[in-house]
């Protein structure tokens, strides 16, 4: 009997039903990658393991993230998540927060005003307005002469301090400004703005005060592994997902021509080995995507190079084509298997039968900025080979676009 491997029908409990991803830190991953995930168990506690979760050699912007459900007792919960989400970038001051407060009078503004909504970013606030200058992250530069106290100044009064890590100076435009703490949690700032202060550079030069922003369009894709249920006959519930910050908006019927998608995939497989027995883990493959656009509406492609490891599993997978709606679509798989010992060698003979169906699903999302079509396609997959399953997501990028293909 073939081995085969499948998505559960229902989604069991401890599903995630939304993942929201955020990366704070400028390193790389796993570190300073901070997943957020809600479930259907509200019991769940997903954290993120720090283990390696593989992704192809080549495929260097798509990072792999292992989350465990650390309070699960009775069975195992994991995720494993691929993204293509990008570290912070810095932007000067302005770009991100518009000035709205002209302090000097002289008709521009050059002061943003602090109240409920944005009072949350500040810190570092100091006695001087020359203290907590950029880069001076010592426990001593923060929040000297202001901290845990609650006081009033006056017109003009100026702090050392920096709004969402910009070095700045808050100055008093009130008759009266006060600046609240409690339990040294700021509560409540009134009367204040913030001017960002041009940043040197210690050689001479000189830049825009800046701030770091998270990468928003992005795009994800995984699995999620609840067992073995060993009260019910030791069974494991896998079920599959991907998506994307950015959903694409723009309309794919006045687009003209083809444009070539191409990433990474990953999930899980199960084969066949001589004597009956099987093997099973986790696979990473290559994804190309082919859509046409314009009066035709299709997407079509193939996933190849399938792998545990440095193991060649010998697979190929045929995307049939399928039409576009709007921006999603839906079609079947094909599995062929490589015959021989070599698999990938020249004089290659694939062998697939009837029965090696599978399915594929996916969505367009985001634009890239010098065109109108779409950035990136996500999207989950089966697939059946004479000796072997697998189940899995993958995300793919605009490798090219072709407006006149006909």
């Amino acid at each position: 009997m073939r081995a085969a491997i499948e998505k559960g029908s229902t989604l069991g409990e401890g599903y995630p039903t939304g993942i929201t991803i955020s990366r704070t830190q400028p390193v790389t991953p796993p570190a300073g990658t901070g997943i957020n995930i809600q479930s259907q168990d509200s019991a769940a506690r997903w954290m993120n393991t720090g283990e390696s979760v593989a992704v192809p050699s080549w495929s260097a912007y798509y990072h792999g993230i292992k989350l465990r459900d650390y309070n699960s007792k009775i069975v195992s919960q994991t995720i494993n998540v691929w993204t293509d989400i990008g570290g912070p970038t810095p932007k000067p001051f302005t770009e991100v927060y518009p000035l709205d407060t002209d302090i000097s009078e002289d008709g521009t503004n050059d002061a943003l005003l602090i109240d409920e909504n944005n009072m949350g970013l500040m810190t570092h606030f100091a006695r001087h307005p020359d203290d907590n200058r950029d880069g001076d992250d010592s426990p001593d530069a923060r929040d000297r002469g202001v901290l845990g106290q609650n006081r009033e100044f006056n017109t003009g009064h100026e702090i050392g301090s920096r709004f969402d890590g910009a070095y700045g100076v808050l100055t008093c435009v009130s008759q009266t400004c006060t600046i609240n703490m409690d339990d040294h949690a700021l509560t409540e700032m009134t009367g204040w703005a913030f001017v960002p202060k041009i940043v040197t550079d210690g050689q001479g030069g000189s830049r825009s005060p800046q701030v770091l922003v998270e990468d928003t369009d992005y795009r994800y894709f995984g699995y999620w592994l609840r067992g073995p249920d060993h009260a019910n006959g030791g069974g494991y519930d896998i079920y599959t997902f991907a998506g994307g910050s950015e959903p694409y908006t723009g309309d794919t019927g006045s687009l003209t021509g083809r444009a070539t998608y191409r990433g990474p995939a990953g999930g899980l497989y199960v084969k066949d080995a001589d004597g009956g027995s099987s093997s099973t883990g986790q696979f990473t493959a290559t994804v190309t995507l082919h859509a046409d656009f314009g009066s035709k509406q299709t997407i079509s492609g193939s996933m190849g190079d399938f792998r545990d490891g440095s193991r060649n599993l010998g697979w190929s997978l045929g995307m049939g084509s399928t039409s576009i709606n709007a921006s999603n679509f839906s079609g079947t798989t094909h599995g062929v298997t490589y015959a021989g010992q070599n698999p990938v060698g020249q004089g290659d003979v694939y062998t697939g039968s009837a029965g090696n169906i599978g399915s594929y699903d996916g969505a367009f999302y985001g634009s890239t900025e010098d065109n109108n079509y779409p950035y990136g396609v996500t999207g989950t997959f089966t697939g059946t080979f004479d000796d072997g399953a697998v189940i899995g997501g993958f995300g793919a990028s605009q490798a090219a676009i072709h407006p006149n293909h006909p």
